[in-house]
């Protein structure tokens, strides 16, 4: 038996998943949740349904919880990256106000934002920048209002609408029963998300439409997500703003 990280094989070098995500954080996501559709069908058609009646975890619903939790770990890069992409143009927004906006997070996070030397020294020669730096220090991601908050605090709409936050937080939480609850809803966790009460102290089982209807939804909140965020910044550029500051903003809400 060899070292595990002996197994680990390195990517494209010509592609790069966080630069697709710095570069245009929607367009990532997007394009990543329908090859998650687009594996899972294939996975689903070789699997026979009556064993799913029966109750019964079959191979593509392991299959189907590890690819869950790989896409709600891709849908906190996309809100890590689209903010800090937008607190990195910043200066382009009349309304950000530095000190308000450090004022606001402080609040919310309840603590001073302090970013260690250590993890300023790891970054040095590097291309990363004071916005992803600073999206690392924060906690909270995996809660859609205050990641709502952050963006507030930028000077912008919100980045979910109200419609969207129940089934954010039902992914979330299912994300987080699979990861650390071995695919069962605690009671306590059930008790934080009223949509999955009734599946307390239960062990869950993803139907094979699951992976359809959650591919779809998440791409409905990210692109009306994205629309409103990209209507809003072009108004608070204004018409007068430089072709250059405009097509910077163009090109980090571009999705196709």
């Amino acid at each position: 038996m060899q070292p595990l990280e002996s197994y680990i094989l390195e990517g494209n070098k010509n592609e790069s998943v966080l630069f697709d995500y710095g570069t245009a954080p929607a367009k990532a996501l997007l394009r990543y949740i329908m090859e998650v559709r687009k594996s899972y069908k294939e996975v689903y058609g070789k699997y026979d349904l009556n064993v799913r009646r029966e109750g019964q975890a079959d191979s593509s619903s392991h299959i189907g919880c590890a690819l869950l939790g790989a896409a709600m770990g891709h849908f906190e890069t996309y809100q890590r990256s689209l903010f800090a992409g937008l607190l990195d143009l910043a200066d382009s927004l009349p309304t950000f106000n530095s000190s308000k906006f450090l004022r606001q997070i402080k609040k919310e996070c309840g603590f001073e934002v302090t970013i260690s030397p250590e993890r300023l020294l790891a970054h040095r020669g590097t291309d990363i920048t004071c916005g992803i730096v600073f999206a690392d220090a924060l906690g909270g991601w995996h809660n859609p209002q205050r990641v709502n908050s952050y963006f507030s605090a930028l000077g912008v709409r919100p980045l979910f609408s109200n419609n969207d936050l129940s089934d954010i937080e039902v992914l979330w939480q299912l994300r987080h029963s699979i990861v650390h609850s071995a695919s069962s809803i605690r009671v306590q966790d059930a008790a934080k998300v009223s949509r999955l009460w009734k599946f307390r102290g239960k062990q869950i089982i993803l139907d094979h439409g699951f992976f359809d209807t959650m591919s779809l939804r998440i791409s409905e909140i990210v692109l009306a997500a994205n629309g409103r965020l990209s209507e809003n910044c072009k108004s608070l550029i204004g018409n007068d703003a430089h072709p250059f500051i405009s097509t910077l903003f163009e090109d980090f809400f571009k999705v196709d």
